[in-house]
């Protein structure tokens, strides 16, 4: 007798333990997984801007978002910003983004909208952002987590192109793709203009830097000097460069136009031999000595 009662008390608790399981049980199909948010207005990439048909315009650019008075199915509208380490003027790109429960659109005037990435794909999942263009899906392939500078764990996603098999793409939560930032034709080589990321920083801190660089370009408008404090001549130039400064020059620095830094001269005098070049476009610092910290920016084409 007690070993039926025992029994069916078994019976009753395992049948309450299902129910109580059931209840437990959440639909994924319909319920919206949290990411960190990727368009804020406290955000900067840093990125190398690369056209195969303007390549005049090729080199280090700063984007950022700027929050609209639009919105679309009751998100804000961002419009994408840049300036460039010549410029520090903001310049309108002419695209917008807005961002849903983890995916980022770009938006078109027509209303149609572009899918650039989706924070909460999965493994195994197809993302479609032409439907009638196969060549720029992706594969999710394998999803992990990143650590970067400021110790946040973020939520990485690996990718394949669709009709490729041979080259890794990244998506990191809340900052973008590794390599290519915002770049919807990440599958085709034949499409431009790429944008490389090279840094990457929130409310001002600097969260990742690629290896590939040695500085983020990131300065303040005081900075960019336009005036006639700092001259270099003449421009374009074949051999030799002149600098002209009120002040005895501390450091000059010469970047290429992907950010690596390919000269550094220290107290050095106001001409500098630039003849080993090659042709190209370089991004040129100048740091005065002095008890005021002041330095320039210059851009020179090299022939």
């Amino acid at each position: 007798m007690k070993q039926i009662i025992l029994q069916t008390l078994v019976i009753v608790l395992y049948m309450n333990i299902r129910v109580w399981a059931q209840d437990q049980i959440i639909d994924h199909s319909t319920s919206v997984i949290q990411t960190a948010p990727f368009i804020t207005s406290d955000k900067e990439w840093v990125v190398h801007y690369e056209s195969f048909i303007s390549p005049v315009d090729n080199g280090i650019r700063t984007y950022s978002f700027h929050e609209t008075q639009d919105t679309v199915e009751g998100t804000p509208l961002y419009e994408l910003v840049y300036n460039t380490p010549i410029n520090a003027n903001l310049i309108n790109t002419k695209y917008y983004y807005r961002e849903k429960d983890g995916q980022v659109f770009m938006h078109y005037q027509n209303g149609y909208e572009v899918l650039m990435y989706d924070f909460t794909a999965q493994v195994r999942d197809t993302i479609v952002r032409y439907p009638d263009r196969p060549l720029f899906n992706l594969i999710v392939t394998q999803i992990d987590t990143v650590v970067y500078s400021d110790l946040k764990p973020r939520k990485r996603i690996s990718l394949l192109c669709e009709l490729e098999d041979n080259s890794i793409y990244y998506w990191i939560e809340g900052m973008g793709g590794d390599r290519r930032f915002l770049d919807e034709s990440i599958c085709s080589i034949i499409d431009s203009p790429a944008l490389f990321l090279r840094c990457f920083f929130e409310n001002g801190v600097k969260v990742y830097q690629d290896s590939l660089v040695q500085n983020c370009f990131i300065l303040k408008v005081e900075d960019i000097e336009n005036n006639d404090e700092i001259i270099i001549y003449p421009n374009p130039a074949f051999h030799t460069i002149n600098i002209e400064s009120y002040a005895e020059i501390k450091q000059i620095l010469i970047y290429n136009q992907i950010g690596q830094l390919i000269a550094k001269k220290e107290n050095t005098s106001k001409n500098i031999d630039i003849s080993a070049l090659p042709s190209g476009i370089y991004t040129v610092e100048v740091t005065q000595k002095g008890s005021e910290f002041r330095r320039a920016i210059k851009r020179i084409i090299k022939i």
